[in-house]
Parts: C-alpha cells; sequence; structure tokens
C-alpha cells in the first residue's frame, strides 16, 4: 500500500504488518559501469571491488546444486513446505518444529526437511538479503549444534518419531546418531533451497550481499566438516490478480461565509 509522502505500509501477514517504510529503501539493484560493480541495497549506493565480486560470484558457481520439487505459483515457504510434506518426496517435514540445545534458552529448528539419505535441508523465499542471511545462518547454527551437542539429537530424535507417525513415514530417526554414538558429519549433506518466482530455477542469481554472506556459512560448515549445497526452487510467476482501489475524491473545501 502507498501511502503520502513515497512510502509503503505493510498489511500483509508478516512480522513487520503495520509498519512503513520509504519506497526507495526497498529497492535493490546492481550494475557494472565503466569496469566497476555497484550496488544499490537499502537506500544506500556501494561501488563493490572487482575482484570480490568476481571471487564471490566464482564462489557460488562452484557450489554443488541440488533438486528439490519446484513451488506452485502464489505459494510462500510455508504454503510450499505444507504441501511437500504430504507429498511423497522422501523427505520428513521438520518445519517449526522447534528443538532446545542443551543450556540455550533459545530453540531451533534443525532443518525445514530431512531427506532420506540424511540431508538436512533449509528453505526461504528469495526475497531480501537479510531473509537469505538468516537462511544462511539458519543452517551453520544448526550444523554446529548438531556437531557438539548430543542431547539435542536425542530431543531432535523424539520429535522425529512424532513427525514420523503424524506423516505416516518411517526411517528418519535412524538418520540422526543419538548421544551415545560418534557424530558423523558426512551423513548430512547441508542445503540451502530458495524459493525463486517469475522464471526457471537456475537462472536466478542471489544478490551481491547475499552471495558475500552464503560464502562466509559455506565456509564455516567447511571448516565444521561438512558439505554443502544449494537448490533454486522454481516457482512459476504470481497468478492472482489483484483489485484495483478506487481513488478517493479530493475533500471538498467548505464555501466561505
Amino acid at each position: 500500500m502507498i501511502v503520502p509522502g513515497g512510502t509503503h505500509r505493510s498489511w500483509a501477514t508478516a512480522k513487520d504488518e503495520g509498519q512503513s517504510w520509504r519506497i526507495k529503501e526497498c529497492l535493490v539493484y546492481e550494475t557494472d559501469l565503466n569496469g566497476e560493480k555497484y550496488v544499490l541495497s537499502a537506500d544506500r549506493w556501494y561501488r563493490i571491488d572487482t575482484n570480490l565480486a568476481a571471487e564471490v560470484s566464482a564462489f557460488f558457481a562452484g557450489i554443488t546444486p541440488h533438486v528439490l520439487p519446484p513451488a506452485l505459483a502464489d505459494e510462500n515457504e510455508e504454503k510450499y513446505n505444507n504441501r511437500i510434506a504430504t507429498g511423497g518426496h522422501n523427505m520428513l517435514c521438520l518445519d517449526r518444529k522447534l528443538v532446545k540445545p542443551t543450556g540455550a534458552s533459545y530453540s531451533i529448528e534443525a532443518c525445514d526437511f530431512l531427506q532420506d539419505d540424511g540431508a538436512m535441508i533449509h528453505i526461504k523465499d528469495q526475497t531480501s538479503s537479510s531473509r537469505l542471511s538468516h537462511l544462511f545462518n539458519q543452517g551453520t547454527v544448526s550444523a554446529r549444534v548438531m556437531k557438539m551437542d548430543g542431547a539435542f539429537r536425542d530431543r531432535l530424535r523424539t520429535t522425529i518419531a512424532v513427525q514420523e507417525v503424524a506423516l505416516s513415514l518411517t526411517g528418519y530417526q535412524a538418520l540422526v546418531t543419538n548421544s551415545a554414538t560418534p557424530f558423523s558429519e558426512g551423513a548430512h549433506l547441508i542445503v540451502y533451497g530458495v524459493i525463486c518466482s517469475g522464471v526457471s530455477a537456475g537462472t536466478n542469481r542471489l544478490p551481491f550481499f547475499s552471495l558475500v554472506t552464503f560464502r562466509q556459512a559455506a565456509n564455516e560448515l567447511r571448516a565444521l566438516g561438512y558439505k554443502c549445497a544449494f537448490a533454486w526452487i522454481a516457482k512459476p510467476a504470481s497468478t492472482t490478480t489483484k483489485t484495483k482501489r478506487t481513488p478517493k475524491a479530493p475533500p471538498t473545501l467548505a464555501a466561505a461565509a
């Protein structure tokens, strides 16, 4: 919704509902000019070192691709996860199934999906660099806790058992070792899946700052002993037609007395 003063107000069901911000703060743009790369993000222009730009792009291009089921038009992360959870895709949905690490005051998602080969899949919509940064951080936090916290794995196994019953699936609990068994990072490929709309998967690219944070996350995962992969989740362009609002008539000025 556009309101006077060039601002946007969110009336969606997201956590920022009712807040407003300037339209130009929403714009993200990248261009190459005279051999230099420039990025517009959050109302600020950045001139990017060309070597850094080439390095992060090459790093992302070298990441192992992973294939995930496509999204439907108008599906967001929640709707996609709910549909895939019951679609017979050899994955157990753990979206919003929170488990508390030992000694922590908060709980985390181990992943959105546990694949039948042990891969741990984290999914987000491609909406903003900050949202993608959250996705990459979610993967590294979960991987670190899985490796170091055996009691967390025990609690996760309990959660998995409940989900197996709820979704009529079997075999997933055995993919996560308990606290009495040595943990193997090689048993869990860490997969980042990004839902992208408008064009076919594979033709998209991450914003520059997301490429930077992705490289940081992937390097941290490698330092922990994991391998990681990336999946574009293709989503058709939205078929929803927004109803045009009838502009309000200008206020009538009272006649002078």
